[in-house]
């Protein structure tokens, strides 16, 4: 009688212990430990563009547009390059028959720039 009663007591405990496995693992989350030292990714965010452009002249020299103060920023054979109050750029020629020269405008990730040609056209970059 006593090995009957041992024999349910151990039923009764594995029952016990198989219901409490099995509620645990299929009816709550499984806990989360918190993970240390985890990096986390830096933005990348682009800052907000502005007027920024460099102008490339012919011989290959650079000027910088949002830096450069107002007034003769080069000259180019008969040809002066001025940077106007309002940031503009004019290009004035004291003679004729000079040689045709190129520059070249560019803005870097972010700069914008406009272009007022000779026709009165507008190009923006």
């Amino acid at each position: 009688m006593k090995t009957n009663r041992r024999w349910w007591y151990a039923a009764a405990a594995v029952l016990l212990l198989g219901g409490f496995l099995t509620y645990r693992f299929a009816f709550q989350e499984p806990n989360k430990s918190p993970i240390v030292n985890k990096t986390i990714p830096e933005k990348n965010d682009v800052a907000p563009g502005g007027n920024k452009a460099v102008l490339t002249l012919a011989d290959g020299s650079t000027i910088i547009l949002d830096n450069a103060s107002n007034g003769n920023l080069a000259e180019q054979g008969n040809t002066k390059v001025i940077k106007l109050d309002d940031g503009q750029l004019a290009y004035n020629n004291a003679g004729i028959g000079s040689e045709v020269v190129y520059n070249t405008v560019s803005t870097p990730r972010g700069g914008q720039y406009q272009l007022v040609l000779a026709d009165g056209s507008k190009k923006c970059g």
